[in-house]
C-alpha cells in the first residue's frame, strides 16, 4: 500500500463539525483510482490530506491514521510528502507561478538548487512528454486552460514521485481539452507507472478511460469503493448527487437491466446487441418537447465583425436573430469568440463593422447602463459580482444605480426574491452562502432589472450535478413563467442537450452552425471543427532552425539579468550621488543611445517622455514662482538675466540649477525606462538574488508582475459586471467623485478574488517545494554573454567614479561641483 487511512477524520480549526468521518481506505502502487463526489462532500479536504496540505496549510484537528509510503503525514513535512505526492490544482492560473512556461515547468527543479544545465534538459524532457516542448517561451495569460493542466503535469513529472494526484483537472476545459486531459493522464499513468488519483464529480469525463476503482464520498463518509461497472450498475450515483454518464441514464431509461457481465464504463465497449429492441421501442415512443418562443424578433445581429486593438479578429461577419422566449446555447471550444459575443450584444464592446439591432433599432444609441436595463449579463464567477454584504442589499444595487424609486425597488426586490427562491434568505449575509446560492443571487440582482434578454456565461462551470440541477431548473422556470429569452455562454455539451432548442456555434471567431440542438451536436464535421485548435508558429520556427533561446535581438537584452540589475544601480547611484554636468551629461547621452538600442514602441514611449518632460518643466515653473533665487545658494553667486519685481528675478543660476537638474532627472528616467522594457520580472528576480537579495523578497517582485495581467483582467471583467447593471462610468455622465465611489464597489469583489488567488498561489509553492531549502537557483538565469563580459571592466569603472565623487564631495564640499564658465 503506498496510502493508507485507518479510522480517519480530521475538523478543520474554524468549523465545529468534522469534515471527513472514519475513513479507511488503501490505495496500493500502480492503481488508478478516482474519487468522486458532490461539491462539499469532502473529496478535496481528503486529498489534501494526501498532499500535506492538512494539516500543514490548513490546520485542524485530526483523528485516526493517514500514512503515504508508511509515512505519518501529520508527523512529516509538506516538502517530505511533496518528494512522494505531486499535486495538480483545480485552479492552473494560482499553480502557474512563472512567467513563461519553461520556468514554470523548472519552479521546484529551481527550489531544489539543480543546477541550470542539468535543470534546462529536464525542463525539456517533461516539456516533450506532455506536448508543450514548442510553448517553453509563452507566457501564461497566451495559453489555454488545457496547456496550463498540462504545464501544471510537467511541473511534477520530473520530481520523479510516485503518486500524481489530479484536483479537478477537467475544471473550465471545453469537451475537447477535456478529452485531451484525460488522455494525458492515462498516458502518464501507463508510460510512466504511477499511481494516479483524480478527483472530480464529472463522472463520464473521466471514464473517458479506464480507471480501476471508483472511491465515492459524501458527506464526509466514503459511501461506496467499488469499480466503475459495480457502481455504474446501481442507482448510487443519483442518490449521492452525480450526473450518470448520458448512455446510462437513456439505458436505464428503456427499462434495460444490467448483469455483472455488462462493461458499461465505456460506451465503445459496451455490447449493445442484446438492448438493441428496447432501445429502438423507447426511441420511437419519445415525445419531442415543443420550441418555447414567439414569433416576436428581440435582437438581430447583422455582418457584424469585431477586432481588439492588437488587430486580432474575434468576430467574423455573424448573422442571427434573438426570439422572445427562447433558451440558445452558444457553445465552441476555448478562444472560439463566445465570450466576446456576450460582451458585443450586451453593449460593453461595439461592432466595427455590421449592426445589432434591438427591437429594430441600432443600439449604437444605447448607453451600457440603458442596454442593462434590457439585455442582463451574468458571469461565469459569482466572486467578481457580489459588491454588498446582504443579500437584500445586492439585489437591490442594480435599480439604485439605474435610479429607481425606493417604492418600484421594494416592490421589485420581493417579486425578485421569491422569483429567485430567496425569499427566505433576504436578509442572510452573502458570506454564509454556498457557490450555487452566491450564482442564484447573481442572477436574481439581473432579474430585478426585468431584462428581456439574460446572457449566463458558464453558468454550470465547476458544480456537481445537484447544484447544476437546481440553478438550471431555477432558469428553465424564469424561462417559461416569464417568457425570458436565456443565452448560455458554455462548453457544457450536457446543458445544451437537456435544456436549451437550439444551438449557436464558433470556431475561430465564425459562426459555423446555428440550428436546433439535436441537429448541431449530431453534425460530425461541426463538432470536430469546433473543438480543434492548433497553434504552429512554433514548430514552424523550429523546422527553420530557429533556436526558441535565440529570441533576443538586441545587444542589452543578450546581456543577463545579474548584469542589467548591476549596471542600473550603479548608474542611478551615480546621478544620485552628483550634480556635476561633466559627469551627468554624457549619462544622458548614454541614456538615450541605450533607449534607441531596445526598439521600443515609439508611440508609447515618446507619449511617456514628452509628459514626464512636461511635468518637469511645470514643476520648474512652480519652484521658480515659490523661490525664484533657488540655484543661488547651491552656487553662491547671483547673476540676474530678468527682472520682473524686486522678489520674481531670473538669473543664470537658477536657470544653470534647473537645466543641470532637468538633465539628472531625464537621464535617470530614461535609463529606467530601459531597464523596465529590456529586463523580465524573472531575470529581475535572478538578478537581485545575484547581489544578495534574499531570494524571497526576490520571488514577491517577480510574481507581482507576473500576476498584474490576471488582476488587470478580473478588474476589467467586475468594471462590465458592473456597467451591464446600471454603474454609469462614462466622464461625460457622471461626475468625478460619483465615478470615485463606483470604482470603490468595483474594488471590493476585485479584493475578494485576490485573496482567493493569493491562497491558492500559497498552496502550490507549497506543494512544490517553495522554501525547503536556504537558497535557491533560476532558470532565466544564463551564462554569461560576452557582452556581459565586456561590460564587467565598465561595472567597475562605474564603481569607482561612485566611490570617487563622494570622496571629492567629503574633501572639498564645494557648493555647486560644475558652473558655466560664461557666468560671473
Amino acid at each position: 500500500a503506498v496510502i493508507e487511512f485507518k479510522d480517519f477524520s480530521f475538523r478543520y480549526r474554524q468549523q465545529q463539525e468534522f469534515t471527513l468521518h472514519d475513513i479507511n481506505l488503501t490505495i496500493h502502487k500502480g492503481e488508478k483510482v478516482l474519487i468522486l463526489g458532490p461539491s462539499g462532500s469532502g473529496k478535496t479536504t481528503l486529498g489534501n490530506c494526501i498532499n500535506g496540505l492538512v494539516p500543514f496549510s490548513f490546520n485542524g484537528e485530526i483523528k485516526g491514521s493517514c500514512k503515504v509510503f508508511g509515512m505519518e503525514t501529520k508527523e512529516e513535512s509538506i516538502f517530505k510528502i511533496s518528494e512522494h505526492v505531486g499535486t495538480v490544482q483545480q485552479d492552473a492560473d494560482a499553480q502557474f507561478v512563472g512567467l513563461s512556461v519553461g520556468e514554470d515547468i523548472a519552479f521546484s527543479l529551481e527550489n531544489d538548487m539543480v543546477p541550470r544545465d542539468v535543470m534546462l534538459e529536464k525542463v525539456d524532457k517533461t516539456a516533450t512528454v506532455v506536448g508543450m516542448e514548442n510553448h517553453l517561451l509563452s507566457v501564461p495569460y497566451n495559453i489555454s486552460g488545457g496547456q496550463k493542466q498540462k504545464v501544471a503535469l510537467a511541473g511534477i513529472l520530473h520530481n520523479d514521485v510516485e503518486i500524481l494526484l489530479f484536483d479537478e483537472p477537467l475544471a473550465a476545459l471545453d469537451p475537447a481539452m477535456g478529452m485531451n486531459a484525460v488522455d494525458l493522464i492515462d498516458k502518464v499513468y501507463r508510460d510512466h507507472e504511477k499511481t494516479v488519483i483524480i478527483i472530480e464529480h464529472r463522472l463520464e469525463d473521466v471514464l473517458y478511460r479506464h480507471v480501476d476503482r471508483i472511491i465515492l464520498i459524501n458527506e464526509g463518509r466514503i459511501i461506496r469503493d467499488t469499480t466503475p461497472n459495480e457502481l455504474l450498475r446501481s442507482d448510487t450515483l443519483k442518490e449521492n448527487g452525480i450526473r450518470e454518464p448520458l448512455y446510462i441514464s437513456a439505458l436505464k431509461n428503456a427499462g434495460v437491466s444490467f448483469d455483472e457481465n455488462d462493461e458499461l464504463d465505456s460506451i465503445e465497449d459496451l455490447k449493445i446487441e442484446r438492448f438493441k429492441d428496447k432501445i429502438v421501442s423507447d426511441f420511437k415512443n419519445v415525445e419531442l418537447k415543443p420550441v418555447h418562443r414567439s414569433d416576436e424578433k428581440i435582437l438581430e445581429v447583422k455582418s457584424v465583425s469585431f477586432s481588439y486593438p492588437d488587430g486580432f479578429p474575434a468576430l467574423k461577419n455573424i448573422s442571427f436573430d434573438l426570439y422572445k422566449g427562447e433558451k440558445i446555447s452558444v457553445v465552441g471550444s476555448n478562444g472560439a469568440g463566445k465570450s466576446t459575443l456576450a460582451k458585443l450584444l450586451c453593449g460593453i464592446i461595439r461592432p466595427k463593422e455590421g449592426e445589432v439591432l434591438f427591437h429594430g433599432e441600432n443600439y449604437l444609441q444605447y448607453s451600457i447602463k440603458e442596454l442593462g436595463t434590457h439585455i442582463g449579463y451574468v458571469m461565469q464567477n459569482p466572486n467578481q459580482m457580489l459588491v454588498k454584504d446582504m443579500i437584500r442589499d445586492e439585489i437591490e444595487l442594480a435599480l439604485k444605480l439605474n435610479s429607481f424609486s425606493q417604492e418600484d425597488i421594494n416592490a421589485r426586490v420581493e417579486k425578485t426574491l421569491k422569483m429567485a427562491g430567496l425569499y427566505d434568505m433576504r436578509n442572510w449575509p452573502v458570506s454564509a452562502l454556498s457557490y450555487g446560492q452566491r450564482k442564484r443571487v447573481t442572477i436574481a440582482s439581473i432579474l430585478a432589472l426585468q431584462p428581456e434578454i439574460i446572457i449566463l456565461d458558464e453558468p454550470t462551470a465547476g458544480q456537481d450535478y445537484l447544484r447544476y440541477t437546481e440553478i438550471m431548473n431555477f432558469i428553465d422556470e424564469l424561462n417559461e413563467k416569464y417568457d425570458i429569452t436565456i443565452l448560455f455562454v458554455t462548453h457544457d455539451m450536457h446543458l445544451a442537450i437537456e435544456y436549451t432548442d437550439r444551438a449557436i456555434v464558433f470556431h475561430d471567431g465564425e459562426m459555423i452552425g446555428d440550428d436546433v440542438v439535436y441537429k448541431i451536436l449530431s453534425n460530425d464535421q461541426i463538432i470536430e471543427k469546433a473543438s480543434l485548435k492548433k497553434t504552429s508558429l512554433v514548430t514552424l520556427a523550429q523546422k527553420a532552425g530557429i533556436d526558441p533561446e535565440q529570441y533576443i535581438h538586441y545587444f542589452i537584452d543578450r546581456l543577463t539579468g545579474k548584469t542589467k540589475v548591476r549596471l542600473f544601480i550603479l548608474m542611478i547611484f551615480i546621478l544620485t550621488a552628483t550634480w556635476d554636468l561633466r559627469v551627468i551629461a554624457p549619462f544622458l547621452f548614454l541614456s538615450i543611445f541605450m533607449l534607441i538600442s531596445i526598439k521600443p514602441d515609439p508611440k508609447k514611449n515618446i507619449a511617456i517622455i514628452v509628459f514626464v518632460l512636461l511635468m518637469n518643466l511645470f514643476n520648474f515653473f512652480l519652484t521658480w514662482i515659490v523661490k525664484p533665487d533657488y540655484g543661488l545658494s547651491m552656487v553662491g553667486a547671483s547673476t540676474v538675466l530678468f527682472r520682473f519685481t524686486d522678489f520674481f528675478v531670473v538669473t543664470a543660476e537658477t536657470l544653470w540649477y534647473f537645466l543641470v537638474r532637468l538633465v539628472k532627472f531625464m537621464a535617470s528616467f530614461l535609463i529606467s525606462l530601459t531597464f523596465i522594457q529590456s529586463i523580465t520580472p524573472s531575470e529581475l528576480a535572478a538578478g537581485l538574488h545575484s547581489i544578495k537579495v534574499p531570494y524571497k523578497i526576490c520571488t514577491i517582485v517577480s510574481l507581482a508582475f507576473r500576476y498584474i495581467p490576471d488582476i488587470h483582467r478580473d478588474f476589467n471583467n467586475i468594471q462590465i459586471s458592473m456597467q451591464a447593471r446600471g454603474m454609469e462610468l462614462d466622464s461625460r455622465k457622471a461626475g468625478l467623485l460619483t465615478r470615485m465611489k463606483q470604482y470603490v464597489l468595483i474594488l471590493v469583489p476585485l479584493i475578494i478574488t485576490s485573496f482567493d488567488r493569493i491562497g491558492n498561489i500559497a498552496n502550490g509553492m507549497d506543494l512544490r517545494g517553495y522554501g525547503k531549502k536556504k537558497d535557491r537557483t533560476y532558470y532565466c538565469e544564463h551564462d554569461d554573454t560576452k557582452g556581459d563580459k565586456a561590460l564587467r571592466p565598465l561595472v567597475w569603472i562605474l564603481l569607482l567614479v561612485l566611490i570617487g565623487l563622494w570622496v571629492l564631495k567629503i574633501v572639498y564640499k564645494p557648493p555647486f561641483e560644475v558652473w558655466a564658465p560664461w557666468i560671473g
